[in-house]
């Protein structure tokens, strides 16, 4: 549970308190507050329905938990850096994907590519 929860937190990855604009503004935030442990700024680039909000708050709450109870072993599992490889935009079916490549802590680095979707307010969202 604990690595499908690191991995997630690295997935997805300027400052975290707006929605940026484009699928690659939102993987960068996700990312930078990643970087920084500001789960609820990372959980904000994800999509939660107004019937899922709930989901979304305990979310944040396991995350930081998890963090907390084991901090050393996080430090290494969580991004430290990020490199953009590629944004592919379709903007008439309103889907994105953006793939970048990642360095943890413990030095490892692996490419990745998250999926993207503007929702009905306009804004882009990572789908999980």
């Amino acid at each position: 549970m604990y690595a499908v929860l690191v991995c997630s937190v690295a997935a997805v990855m300027t400052g975290c308190s707006s929605h940026p604009a484009t699928p690659r503004g939102v993987v960068e935030k996700s990312l930078e507050c990643a970087i920084s442990r500001d789960f609820k700024g990372f959980y904000d680039c994800y999509y939660f329905p107004e019937d899922r909000q709930d989901e979304k708050k305990e979310r944040i709450k396991m995350t930081e938990e998890i963090m907390d109870k084991n901090a050393e072993e996080a430090s290494n599992e969580m991004p430290t850096s990020y490199k953009f490889v590629s944004e592919d935009v379709d903007e008439e079916k309103d889907r994105a994907s953006v793939t970048f490549e990642i360095t943890f802590g413990n030095g490892r680095t692996k490419e990745q590519t998250v999926w993207l979707k503007k929702e009905k307010d306009g804004k882009w969202y990572i789908r999980d």
